[in-house]
């Protein structure tokens, strides 16, 4: 930055999400990823030693980045990057754990205040709205979302498998629905692996 002084503190922002109620308003997803990007801002500013915590969270990721180095070259990239990982703050911070990484400060302190809009939420935020953002309507909860994009793919990989098998899709949809219970019925799912996209590379459509 060319005036750190012109940095803003990212903590300056809650304020306007504060409800004549006095609750806090959940970040939603776009805004918990701006949020990143704006404490990367200001832990990269000179303004950061300003702050105790803020100065040690920077000093701990100083002795922790030489390690996460491949070829010299850095292998975690930092602020608004990290939405290249996953969709939301939460699910990339998993993605830290599972590989054996500490997660980057940014990511820490915007889930801390997704924590505290769940705390000043006065009982109206849901744990899921304050770390996912709010559903869609009658989209269900993050997880009964989650579980029905990876029941699709399942579906479609054994649809995909019974055709290059040789069995043709109306044989391959029938086979699918009775390994899923009989839902969806053969014919949703023949509409919904519609046209030659849901083929097999070399197999032709019967």
């Amino acid at each position: 930055m060319s005036d750190d002084k012109e940095v803003r503190h990212p903590d300056h922002e809650r304020l306007e999400r504060i409800g004549k109620d006095g609750t806090l308003r959940p970040l939603s997803i776009v805004d918990q990823w701006k949020k990143v990007a704006d404490w990367h801002a200001f832990l990269e500013s000179g303004r950061a030693s300003e702050y105790p915590v803020l100065e040690g969270l920077n000093l701990a990721w100083g002795a922790l980045e030489p390690m996460y180095r491949l070829n010299g070259k850095k292998i975690i990239k930092r602020g608004e990057a990290l939405k290249n990982i996953a969709n939301s703050p939460l699910t990339t911070f998993f993605y830290f754990i599972d590989m054996g990484f500490y997660p980057p400060p940014e990511l820490l302190l915007t889930l801390s205040e997704c924590w505290t809009s769940y705390e000043a939420g006065g009982g109206h935020t849901s744990l899921e709205q304050a770390f996912l953002g709010r559903s869609p309507q009658k989209s269900g909860n993050y997880a009964k979302r989650d579980r029905a994009k990876f029941k699709r793919m399942a579906m479609r990989w054994d649809f995909d498998d019974l055709v290059r098998k040789g069995s043709t899709r109306l044989e391959a949809a029938e086979a699918v629905s009775e390994l899923f219970g009989g839902k969806p019925e053969p014919e949703s799912i023949l509409r919904m692996f519609r046209g030659k996209n849901f083929l097999p590379k070399g197999t032709a459509e019967k």
